[in-house]
């Protein structure tokens, strides 16, 4: 039987199928991508405690055209700067709050209630 029908052939990921390891296996880069959250209630814990909820967007009116409403529900900014983020503290205080983050850094520079004013601001 040759070898590629026995399944010897070393594949892409650089494992030998004949039960024989590489001699120098390849090693994946890891990335962690990690930061202190600050909840309003809780205070700076772990983004993993928290569920993402999106961008904060104005929305449009109930009667609205179908374009505003494609545009809010599947339309994001994304862009690399401070924007104003949905979170929810799944294993915390379950509350939801607004997070002034940048995207490029994950540096979170405010974090509120979004009954309450951005720290800074007056209403």
């Amino acid at each position: 039987m040759p070898d590629s029908a026995r399944g010897r052939a070393g594949g892409a990921d650089g494992v030998c199928y004949d039960g024989q390891l590489p001699a120098q296996p390849r090693a994946a880069p890891i990335f962690v991508m990690s930061f202190l959250l600050p909840c309003p209630n809780c205070g700076k814990r772990s983004v993993y405690e928290f569920q993402f909820g999106g961008e904060v967007l104005a929305r449009p009116p109930v009667d609205a055209s179908r374009e505003a409403w494609t545009s809010y529900v599947y339309w994001r900014d994304n862009s690399p700067a401070v924007q104003k983020e949905w979170w929810f503290h799944r294993l915390g205080c379950k509350l939801w709050f607004i997070a002034e983050r940048n995207t490029t850094s994950n540096q979170v520079l405010a974090s509120y209630f979004a009954e309450q004013a951005p720290p800074g601001e007056n209403r």
